[in-house]
């Protein structure tokens, strides 16, 4: 299965399921750090950075920054997050999502896919699974994105 096969899948499964917030929500986003799993050699963990996330549907955001990435090279996003699953309590909201979009920042053979490198003219496909919470009393959410063999967190403030 490649890429292109799995992110089909990936949207079809989610394409049937309830709605989750309203749209016109706007986020500041700070990038923190990444933890690497089944990597030798030594990268750069932690990996600030700043952004924003702006609600374009009850299921939809943009989102679009930059970091220093672990190679400690600027790196510069946008993504569209899709967010099918959620469940909502009392003072917190669950959101489970999936990203797609671009990056840039990193060389050949840095990022694999599906064990080949993606990169083209220096810029990358991100497809990215991702959890956030949100802690409704002050307005803010943690995510959780994979992305590749690296987890990274980011906090997000409601403006």
């Amino acid at each position: 299965m490649n890429l292109r096969q799995f992110s089909i899948i990936i949207l079809i499964l989610f394409s049937f399921s309830p709605t989750i917030r309203a749209a016109n929500e706007l986020y500041v986003d700070f990038t923190l750090l990444s933890k690497h799993v089944g990597v030798t050699e030594k990268l750069n963990e932690i990996n600030p950075g700043m952004g924003l996330s702006y609600f374009i549907g009850e299921k939809y955001e943009l989102r679009g920054g930059g970091y220093c990435n672990s190679y400690k090279r600027p790196t510069f996003y946008l993504t569209a997050n899709y967010i099918p699953l959620s469940a909502d309590t009392k003072d917190f909201n669950f959101n489970f999502g999936i990203a797609a979009g671009l990056a840039t920042g990193y060389k050949d053979g840095e990022i694999l896919i599906f064990g080949s490198s993606p990169i083209f003219y220096g810029i990358i496909p991100v497809l990215a699974p991702n959890i956030e919470i949100l802690f409704k009393p002050v307005r803010t959410r943690i995510v959780f994105l994979l992305l590749g063999n690296a987890f990274a967190l980011q906090v997000s403030y409601l403006v």
